[in-house]
C-alpha cells in the first residue's frame, strides 16, 4: 500500500485491495478454529475462485470462469471429505487483480458457490430471525415471513431490505436451489425459506424503505429519444451510479438513485446535453407482493394511509410486484409504521367471557 501513501489518493482499485485483508484474515482464522475443534477444514482463497470483471467497488462475476474454478478447487476438497472455508465479498479479475462484490457481498458469494456446486440448499446466517415484513428498527410490529418466492425476495433486496444482497438470489434462482435466511443468535429458529413458488395468502408480503435516495431531474430541450437515453445511461454507468426508478415525460427524465457522490461528475459529463438537478435526503418506501399491481385496492389504501405525508412519486413496478413512493427521509419511520398497521394488523385477542363456553352463550 506504499503506492496509496505516496499518491495520497485512494481509488476504487486500491480500496478493493485494502478491503480484502479483513476477509482473508477472518477466513483463515475460522479455518484454524475448525481444525482445532477436530473438523477437517481447508482454507480457500475466494479471490482465486470467484472471477469478476474489473468494475471495482461492485464487480460482476464471470459465470463460466467462476464455476470452473470453484468446481476445480472447492469441489475437489469436498470430494476428499474436507470442509472448505472461503471469505465472502472478495474476488479478483482474470488477471488476479483484487475486486469486491459490493456491500453485503458475502451472501452473494455463498449463492455463487452453492450454484456452482449444485448444492441442496444455501443458508444465509444473519442477526435477525429471517426476512421480515419490514425493518424491525422502523416498526417493532414486524413479523417473520416463513416462506416467500425468489421474485418477492429479490424485489425486496433491490428496494431496500438489508437482510439480502440484491444479487444474492440470482444464482440460486438459476439452479432452483432453496435459500434459507436464519438467525445465528437463535439457530433453533425456522427462519425464512425462499423458493421458486410460494403463496403467503396476503396481497402485500412486505414493506421496505430505502434511505439516502436522491431524486434526479434531467431536463432536455428536445424530446426523449434513444440517443438521449443512451447518453444519460452511459454517464451513470461510467460513474457506477445505479438507477433505482425511472420515469420520462416530454423532454424530462426523473430518476431515483441510491448514491449522490457521483452526481456532480455526471452533471458535468452531461453539460450541453441536458440540465441535471437533484434533491437529497429522500427515501423510497415500497410495498412488495405477488401481482400487487393487479389489486387496485392496495393503492387506494396506501394513499389513504400517507395522504398527509407529502408523497412525491408513486410508481407501480414493471414486475407487477411492487408499489413505491418517495417521501422525505425524516418521514420514513412514520410512513412505514402506518402502512404496516394497515396491511399487517395485530391479531385480535380472544374475548374473555368469564369462563362461560361459547355453547352456553349460544344456548342462552
Amino acid at each position: 500500500m506504499h503506492d496509496v501513501e505516496s499518491r495520497r489518493e485512494l481509488d476504487l482499485k486500491s480500496k478493493d485491495h485494502l478491503l480484502g485483508f479483513g476477509e482473508c484474515f477472518s477466513s483463515r482464522l475460522v479455518t484454524e478454529a475448525l481444525c482445532h475443534s477436530g473438523i477437517d477444514a481447508a482454507h480457500v482463497d475466494a479471490r482465486a475462485c470467484i472471477i469478476t470483471d474489473a468494475r471495482h467497488g461492485q464487480a460482476t462475476p464471470v459465470r463460466d470462469a467462476t464455476e470452473h474454478r470453484l468446481q476445480e478447487t472447492v469441489g475437489a476438497l469436498l470430494t476428499r471429505g474436507k470442509v472448505p472455508v472461503l471469505g465472502g465479498f472478495i474476488a479478483s479479475t482474470s488477471d488476479g487483480v483484487p475486486t469486491t462484490l459490493g456491500r453485503g457481498g458475502s451472501d452473494f458469494s455463498a449463492a455463487i458457490v452453492g450454484a456452482a456446486l449444485c448444492a441442496a440448499r444455501v443458508e444465509i446466517w444473519t442477526d435477525v430471525d429471517g426476512v421480515m415484513t419490514t425493518d424491525p428498527k422502523l416498526c417493532s410490529e414486524a413479523r417473520v415471513i416463513r416462506k416467500m418466492s425468489f421474485e418477492e425476495a429479490s424485489e425486496m433486496a433491490h428496494l431496500g431490505a438489508k437482510v439480502l444482497h440484491p444479487a444474492t438470489l440470482a444464482p440460486a434462482m438459476r439452479e432452483n436451489i432453496p435459500v434459507y435466511v436464519l438467525n445465528s443468535r437463535a439457530p433453533e429458529g425456522e427462519g425464512t425459506e425462499i423458493v421458486a413458488r410460494a403463496k403467503s395468502g396476503s396481497v402485500v408480503s412486505a414493506i421496505t424503505a430505502k434511505r439516502n435516495v436522491a431524486a434526479v431531474e434531467i431536463q432536455s430541450g428536445h424530446a426523449i429519444d434513444s440517443e438521449f437515453l443512451r447518453a444519460v445511461y452511459a454517464a451513470f454507468d461510467r460513474h457506477v451510479c445505479p438507477v433505482d426508478v425511472m420515469a420520462t415525460s416530454l423532454g424530462r427524465m426523473s430518476l431515483l438513485v441510491g448514491s449522490t457522490a457521483s452526481l456532480p461528475a455526471i452533471a458535468a459529463d452531461l453539460r450541453g446535453v441536458a440540465d441535471v438537478r437533484w434533491e437529497n435526503h429522500q427515501a423510497l418506501v415500497c410495498l412488495v407482493g405477488e401481482n400487487i399491481r393487479r389489486h387496485p385496492g392496495v393503492a387506494s389504501q396506501v394513499f389513504a394511509a400517507v395522504a398527509d405525508m407529502d408523497v412525491r412519486v408513486v410508481c407501480q413496478g414493471a414486475s407487477d410486484r411492487n408499489i413505491s413512493f418517495l417521501v422525505q427521509e425524516s418521514k420514513v419511520e412514520e410512513s412505514v409504521r402506518r402502512l404496516h398497521g394497515v396491511f399487517f394488523p395485530p391479531a385480535e385477542r380472544a374475548h374473555d367471557w368469564g369462563g362461560l363456553s361459547s355453547a352456553f352463550c349460544q344456548a342462552g
